[in-house]
């Protein structure tokens, strides 16, 4: 699966074996893909993004999540039931700093997101942190940075961008500060 950042788009590429040497990749759409961007929840022919910029499918390959850019918000794709929702951020847009319960928590231009057993981990690029949301229970918590606060110091980020968890230990490009940073999670 792949982020279609400028169409709004989620796309699936898939392998064909047509039995020669030569694979062929087949490219579908999922969700979104018109020349209209928007800040919708439900089926993906209805649903809507803007911007998305990265995706994460679960360990079960039935969830799909979505870093969307513009709307502030990370979307949950239920891959088999063929429908989006908001599981944290505002599902109209509003921009903000909070952590909270899914649409009670604010981010401001989610760029990355990672799944890792029960978490999402998102970058919050311009509140310069990263958050942790609970797929359940749909808790956001600031794990790195401060919030709306930039840096560069241990505490400190500066516009986040991506990440990989691996067990406990957090790995982030803090672009602002050009360098990889290393960190330890609860």
């Amino acid at each position: 699966y792949i982020a279609d950042i400028a169409n709004h788009a989620i796309r699936k590429l898939s392998f064909v074996d047509d039995g020669t040497d030569v694979k062929n990749v087949e490219c579908t759409t999922v969700m979104g893909g018109s020349d209209n961007a928007g800040c919708q929840d439900g089926a993906f022919e209805a649903a809507k993004l803007h911007y998305p910029l990265s995706v994460a499918l679960d360990d079960t390959n039935r969830y799909l999540y979505v870093a969307d850019f513009a709307n502030n918000r990370v979307v949950e794709m239920d891959l088999k039931l063929k429908n989006a929702k908001t599981l944290a951020g505002s599902a109209t847009g509003e921009a903000g700093c909070a952590d909270g319960i899914g649409e009670e928590a604010r981010f401001t231009m989610p760029t990355c997101v990672y799944v890792q057993g029960k978490y999402v981990y998102v970058t919050d690029w311009t509140n310069h942190r990263v958050c942790q949301i609970h797929v359940k229970t749909q808790e956001v918590s600031t794990i790195l940075g401060s919030s709306g606060e930039k840096g560069c110091s241990q505490s400190l980020l500066n516009n986040p961008g991506a990440i990989v968890v691996r067990g406990k230990s957090v790995f982030l490009a803090d672009t602002g500060n050009n360098r990889i940073c290393i960190s330890e999670v609860m």
